[in-house]
Parts: C-alpha cells; structure tokens; sequence
C-alpha cells in the first residue's frame, strides 16, 4: 500500500513543480524570500515520495504499539539532517556551499535515510511473518486506479 501511495505522489506533486512560482507569489513574499522558498520547496518535492513510505510505515509501528522505533527512526533522520545541513549549507570538510540548496537536499535525503529505516525494520522476519509485511509493496494496479480516481 505505501509504495502504490508513493507511486501516486510521485505523480501528483509533478504539476506542483511546475506551478510553483505562481502559488508562491500568492504569498507576495519579498522576492528574494520567494526564490528561495521555489528552490527549497522544488528540492523537497524530490523526497515527497519517501516522505510518504516513512509516514505510512511509521503508522504501521504507531498501531502496534512501537513508538519508541518511531521515536529513534526520527531522530536518526534528525541527525543525518542537521549533519548534511552543516556540510551542505555551509560547505564544510570540503563539500560545495549550497545555501538554501543545501538545506533542501539535506531534508531530502534524510527522508530517504528515515523511509529505508523503517522499510528494514519492517521487513524483518518477525513482522513479515505475522503481518505479511513485504506483500503489500507489490504494485496493486486495481488498488492504484482506486487511489486515482
């Protein structure tokens, strides 16, 4: 189920790209405020997907009572962000400086790092065993046409 919702979002936020600057001028933010909202925000948008497997994996721990790995996946992906952060926003141990640029594909990147976390864990034999936990990443093309329409 959560990679049929990825797939969706990967679509869906494609006309958001597209369309950003304009519903970013709604906002009539100071120009130099607006550019770098588009650039953090279209950056972003690269992550949605994987920020929705983790959101949906983190709910499958949620009801089964695990909220402390909800608890220590999120702050591993805390850390890998603020870790990128300092390379990439500031350019440091050699890495380029980024700015803004930087911040967006830090937060990218540790939705990657929290959503393949919680994937692990949740296709661990314990899980898979009782709950058939890999099963559900199958491509459910009926289920995705629901989902679409």
């Amino acid at each position: 189920m959560a990679g049929n919702l990825s797939v969706l979002v990967a679509i869906l936020i494609i006309p958001f790209y597209q369309t950003a600057d304009w519903l970013f001028a709604i906002f009539d933010h100071p120009f130099e405020v607006q550019r770098l909202e588009l650039i953090y925000f279209r950056i972003l948008l690269y992550g949605a997907p994987f920020m929705v497997i983790a959101n949906a994996i983190s709910s499958f721990f949620s009801g089964l009572g695990k909220t402390w790995t909800v608890m220590w996946v999120n702050f591993l992906g805390t850390g890998v962000n603020l870790f990128l952060d300092y390379l990439l926003i500031f350019g440091n141990w050699g890495f380029p400086e980024l700015g803004m640029e930087g911040a967006g594909w830090a937060t990218s990147a540790a939705a990657v790092v929290i959503a393949l976390t919680f994937f692990v864990l949740m296709a661990k034999p314990k899980y898979n065993r009782v709950y058939h936990t890999l099963k559900g990443w199958q491509f459910d093309r009926p289920l995705f046409r629901r989902l679409v329409r």
